[in-house]
């Protein structure tokens, strides 16, 4: 393989220079070390823009092109992902859990997206909701917004990320509207009942109007929706989320991945232990062998890393 560039999440921050991380993945610890560092956007989504040659506009404007992988005809005008989330009452203030920790049902995310069509209307907008975790907002032209990915903020607190720009007091009102109108609607008052976590919140991010990207890749396996999107809008070939390097031994000669979760879900341990055996002492057999010519480790959270390692790297033993 010529070039893999692979984004994987940790399940604990990737520390190279401490000791107990190093003990529990040696192998990752060395390409992070003798890598050369490179820039890395904060989180997966905007990685993975940069990673498919889109260019930003005011956000990164996934947006359009995931609307056109979930069947809408995106190609004109503006578009903003609208997506579902739980927000929570913390010490500092709100937070939000994302749709995927819901289990949100089709039906449910219909009757939702429904109850706010008035309001959305009211203002402007055309609310659309092709999948319970995606939606979106559809306006003839771009308003003056800027806005933060959903996977910069979950788990944080969502004041610093508020949307910005001269159409950003709009927005919040809409979105604030939005709040009050789920909080009594029908869908949320039996999932209370049940035990389960509301929907009761709504977050606006990735706007733009359409663009194509212009990747390197001849392949992108992954599961995550806006790397698949990417690439179909591109004409790349999509793969699912390997479960291992060996997974992509036929892959191409450049090639897009994020590693499959493991299953089922283990501890922090366990799970950096299983990405060791099954990508990162590979990733380090192929590199010094030569079958891997090119390696970008992208590595989202908090901290942050991304590093490029070539052959040669990866036998800088003085680092």
């Amino acid at each position: 393989m010529d070039f893999l560039h692979l984004l994987v999440d940790l399940p604990v921050q990737p520390d190279p220079a401490d000791p107990a991380f190093a003990r529990l993945a040696p192998n990752l610890a060395t390409l992070l070390r003798r890598g050369n560092a490179a820039q890395a956007e904060p989180g997966a989504a905007a990685r993975t823009c940069r990673a498919f040659g889109l260019q930003r506009q005011r956000d990164w404007p996934l947006a359009p092109l995931c609307a056109r992988a979930d069947g809408l005809a995106a190609e004109a005008g503006y578009w903003l992902r609208l997506d579902p989330v739980h927000l929570e009452v913390g010490m500092g203030g709100l937070f939000a859990r994302p749709g995927d920790m819901l289990a949100l049902a089709a039906e449910e995310a219909d009757a939702l997206a429904a109850g706010l069509q008035a309001a959305c209307e009211a203002e402007g907008w055309r609310l659309s909701a092709p999948t319970p975790l995606r939606w979106y907002l559809h306006a003839p032209h771009a308003p003056d917004l800027a806005t933060t990915p959903l996977d910069e903020v979950a788990g944080e607190y969502i004041a610093p990320h508020l949307p910005q720009g001269g159409a950003a007091t709009k927005l919040l009102q809409l979105l604030n509207e939005a709040q009050m109108l789920l909080h009594a609607h029908p869908v949320n008052l039996r999932r209370e009942a049940a035990g389960r976590l509301p929907v009761n919140g709504l977050w606006a991010w990735g706007g733009g109007v359409w663009t194509r990207p212009t990747p390197r890749f001849d392949l992108a396996a992954s599961a995550a929706a806006e790397a698949r999107a990417l690439a179909a809008a591109a004409g790349v070939a999509v793969a699912d989320a390997p479960a291992s390097l060996e997974a992509l031994r036929d892959a191409g000669r450049r090639v897009f991945a994020s590693p499959a979760p493991p299953s089922p879900p283990a501890d922090p341990g366990e799970g950096l232990a299983t990405l060791e055996r099954l990508w990162f002492a590979p990733l380090l057999r192929a590199l010094r062998r030569g079958s891997l010519r090119d390696l970008r480790l992208d590595i989202p959270g908090h901290p942050s890393r991304s590093v490029d390692i070539t052959p040669a790297r990866a036998w800088r033993f003085w680092r």
